[in-house]
């Protein structure tokens, strides 16, 4: 289940994938490589590899989060 009593908030996949999303309207930068918008999410949110992922997983199949060709990351409109 995506959402748990018995967890820190921010240890949750929808707190983390609106920081991942935040992170990604913040900026001009249009594509994100996987590993350094992990590494900004990290900096910022104090989050696992593993939750990151799952994170981005969860924005992907909902549509709201793409791979460009590069094989970036961007927020889709």
């Amino acid at each position: 289940m995506l959402l748990s009593r018995d967890t820190n908030p921010k240890n949750d996949v929808y707190y983390l994938g609106a920081q991942i999303l935040k992170l990604l309207q913040a900026h001009d930068v249009k594509e994100y490589a996987f590993l350094d918008l992990y590494q900004e999410c990290k900096d910022t949110t104090g989050s696992s590899y593993n939750l990151f992922s799952l994170a981005i997983t969860w924005l992907f199949l909902l549509g709201v989060v793409s791979l460009s060709k590069k094989g970036s990351i961007i927020a889709c409109s």
